[in-house]
């Protein structure tokens, strides 16, 4: 017979980290990181976000700052003063982002038929595979799936369905040689 003694799944308690600890913990991350940010040297290269453009790396930093004491403003908290955190990010001297202009943006391009924002880096990584491309298109001709509807969600995640994806390990789309 059953007894919830055997089982051991219904005697685990789950220990979550509490929503005050997380926002603290990230709102010393930030500041952290906000802080060892040096104006007078050359900021990271390969930056796709500012170009290495520290101020505004500061500018980042601060308005994210507000947007999660924004998100505690109705939470009562002993550890965190959300108010506070609000208003030293406001008034810190590296300012805040003002404009459209000023916000993290990452421009990519979808010359190569998918729509997604990472893979131009790291192709091998982010394109879509043969087997999740015939998977979709339900050709029920792999090993990995017996599939033979297709799925009208191939068409959000390729331009051209037409194609057969990546197989695994490419350097990128065109690459013969095995990773």
């Amino acid at each position: 017979p059953y007894t919830e003694a055997l089982d051991p799944v219904l005697t685990l308690t789950p220990a979550y980290t509490p929503q005050e600890q997380v926002y603290a913990g990230m709102i010393a991350d930030v500041k952290a990181a906000r802080d060892m940010i040096k104006l007078d040297q050359a900021g990271a290269t390969g930056d796709a976000i500012y170009g290495g453009d520290m101020e505004m790396w500061v500018k980042f930093a601060n308005s994210y700052l507000m947007v999660l004491s924004m998100q505690l403003s109705k939470a009562q908290s002993s550890a965190i003063d959300a108010q506070g955190v609000f208003t030293e990010a406001l008034g810190h001297s590296g300012g805040v982002l003002e404009t459209l202009a000023d916000e993290a943006w990452y421009q990519f391009d979808v010359d190569n038929g998918f729509n997604n924002p990472w893979n131009w880096m790291r192709s091998a990584d982010y394109g879509v595979t043969q087997e999740m491309v015939s998977s979709m298109k339900g050709a029920g001709d792999n090993m990995v799936t017996t599939n033979t509807m297709y799925d009208d969600r191939l068409q959000y995640i390729m331009n051209d369905t037409s194609q057969v994806g990546l197989p695994y390990g490419f350097l990128d789309y065109g690459s013969p040689q095995a990773d």
